[in-house]
């Protein structure tokens, strides 16, 4: 068991087992030349299958966003030529080119140059030990994990509600890209953890050749004073800033497409009634310009606190970052009806059966 500096007595958090939560990954070495590719859908440029070491794997969308990087070019390249013919030219102008794959049971993770070292599980489990990490999820080659800073969590209010400070560490142990870390808050009253998943709340670091003594590192000093103070003033605007129907149709069409369609129903619930209120069949017929300027029932703090809870308590992976984006991104911008009201909301603390 772990417990984080400053956190309240008796609340422990018990360490997750890194193991236990990602599949077994492979890691071959393999010349180009030795790799087939095949399409398997000519409408859709990227699905695709390869042939690694006698065997045929499913591409998944790091695979191709790490092989685009590596070589310069886009996904455009296959209107003109299929994806063998690109893989034997890059083996005829680079015949001794070498690439490490990343493997699970069915896809193709990620390719990266093989003179690079690569973080590994047993490694990346004991710093998550070290830190005393916690809600550690796994999706296409990535981990997150959550962390208390140095400083502690330092419960503080905003409004009504009490939040800790917290950051989320995104680690890729596909072996392609550095692994991130974004601030985030966690909700006292329903444990929603709201990541700020923006560039602007954003710190990369460098592991370099030595990737787990440079991640442990970066991990015992992280904090950042002047961004949980930016990001508690975002918030405190949230509080006070209606939301604009543009800024409900955004989220609303995140929560659509989630798996869990009780989403939607506490979605409607919180903003109401809009069609009915405003006289329309659909939002889509108007225009932008025009629901940036009309509001919904509820704050924008509310359209907040339903994407943390069900990115922290339903959604899954992918899901899970899509909601975390629009939150980053309403976040890090500007409020539609900013300044607009001088008045808090009358916030819920649940919105689903957790």
């Amino acid at each position: 068991m772990y417990n984080p500096p400053d956190s309240p007595p008796g609340d422990y958090h018990e360490v997750i087992m890194v193991s236990d939560t990602i599949p077994e990954l492979q890691y071959k070495i393999l010349p180009l030349e030795s790799i087939q590719v095949q399409g398997t859908d000519e409408k859709k440029p990227l699905a695709c299958k390869v042939r690694v070491a006698n065997k045929w794997f499913q591409t998944s969308q790091r695979f191709w966003t790490s092989f685009f990087a590596r070589f310069g070019f886009s996904d455009s390249i296959f209107k003109y030529y299929t994806h063998q013919e690109v893989f034997d030219r890059i083996c005829e102008r680079k015949p001794d080119t070498e690439l490490r794959f990343c493997l699970d049971d069915k896809r193709a993770l990620a390719i990266s140059n093989p003179l690079k070292e690569h973080m590994k599980v047993s490694a990346f489990e004991k710093i998550v030990r070290k830190f005393g990490g916690q809600d550690v999820e796994y999706e296409g080659g990535i981990v997150t994990s959550t962390y208390v800073p140095t400083s502690g969590e330092h419960l503080f209010k905003i409004g009504p509600d009490a939040f800790y400070n917290r950051f989320m560490l995104e680690t890729p142990m596909d072996g392609y890209g550095k692994p991130s870390i974004y601030l985030m808050m966690l909700r006292q009253v329903c444990s929603n953890g709201a990541v700020a998943y923006a560039p602007a709340f954003r710190t990369e670091v460098t592991v370099g050749d030595n990737p787990e003594y440079n991640l442990e590192r970066a991990l015992q000093s992280f904090d950042s004073d002047e961004g949980y103070s930016a990001l508690r003033q975002r918030f405190e605007q949230a509080q006070m800033a209606p939301a604009s129907l543009w800024e409900c149709l955004r989220l609303h069409k995140k929560l659509k497409g989630l798996s869990d369609k009780d989403a939607v129903k506490a979605f409607d619930k919180v903003v109401g009634d809009i069609y009915h209120e405003y006289g329309v069949a659909n939002l889509d017929a108007i225009s932008e310009k025009k629901l940036r300027l009309l509001k919904a029932k509820c704050k924008v703090y509310d359209l907040i606190n339903i994407a943390s809870e069900v990115s922290t308590h339903r959604a899954k992976g992918e899901e899970s970052r899509t909601l975390e984006a629009w939150l980053g991104s309403t976040i890090s911008g500007e409020f539609d009806l900013e300044g607009t009201s001088k008045t808090r909301g009358d916030f819920q603390g649940k919105f689903l059966d957790n």
